[in-house]
């Protein structure tokens, strides 16, 4: 590690401890994975976590050290969570796009792709790795053909006073599994809510990128076991 990025991690790190509470432990998380030091990194963001339970580039630190420590389906797992709770956030949406194409995971990385296209995203250029449209590839994942497309997001819909986008999503997930039961069960459910039923609980708060309710497990929870390595 050079001397200039200790420096820079020694000066993050007294700005932590002086602001314990600040968002700076996203930054110093990443200096950390930028110098090998992935087990503080995971140390910085577990702590950062208990103060800043929803950060989402805190997430993306942490799917970026699980990358380049080699936990693949640890790194895939955070990063789908942040896709689906935010489809614009591009940070994780590339990283995702990257991982699906270097595994081959074709059909799952085509619509983050189109997305990243969207946005003029240079890692739109990750198109050239995909097979034309038509040609048979894998079987979409068990989470749908689109990765922002998940049970966890339909729900969200759902709690957040947005029945008709619930709707919407449950009947694409039914559509690439037409024996789910869990998607006609849900279904049946938002179509039984009373409209006076349907506005959005206290504890949830809304966006102009869609639902994004504070409630629920914080990511210290949901990703214990990805700092085992923090101690």
């Amino acid at each position: 590690m050079t001397s200039a990025a200790e420096a820079d991690i020694a000066r993050l790190s007294r700005r932590l401890r002086d602001e314990p509470r600040s968002t700076v432990f996203v930054a110093l998380a990443d200096a950390l994975r930028r110098g090998g030091r992935f087990g503080e990194g995971l140390q910085v963001l577990r702590e950062g976590f208990r103060v800043h339970p929803d950060h989402a580039p805190a997430r993306v630190v942490l799917g970026r050290i699980h990358l380049e420590m080699g936990n693949r389906p640890l790194a895939a797992e955070v990063l789908q969570d942040v896709v689906a709770g935010d489809p614009e956030n591009l940070a994780a949406a590339s990283l995702l796009a990257r991982l699906f194409v270097e595994d081959g995971r074709m059909v799952e990385a085509r619509p983050l792709i189109e997305r990243l296209e969207m946005a003029n995203h240079p890692d739109a250029a990750l198109r050239a790795h995909l097979p034309p449209t038509g040609e048979r590839v894998e079987a979409p994942s068990a989470r749908g053909g689109d990765p922002f497309d998940h049970p966890r997001l339909a729900d969200r819909f759902a709690r957040a006073g947005h029945p008709e986008r619930a709707v919407a999503l449950w009947r694409r997930l039914a559509s690439v599994d037409p024996d789910s039961s869990t998607a006609r069960e849900a279904l049946a459910a938002v179509a039984r809510t009373p409209l006076a039923a349907r506005s959005p609980p206290e504890d949830v708060t809304l966006d102009a990128a869609g639902p994004a309710p504070t409630a629920g497990p914080a990511p210290l929870l949901r990703y214990a076991r990805h700092f085992w390595r923090a101690g």
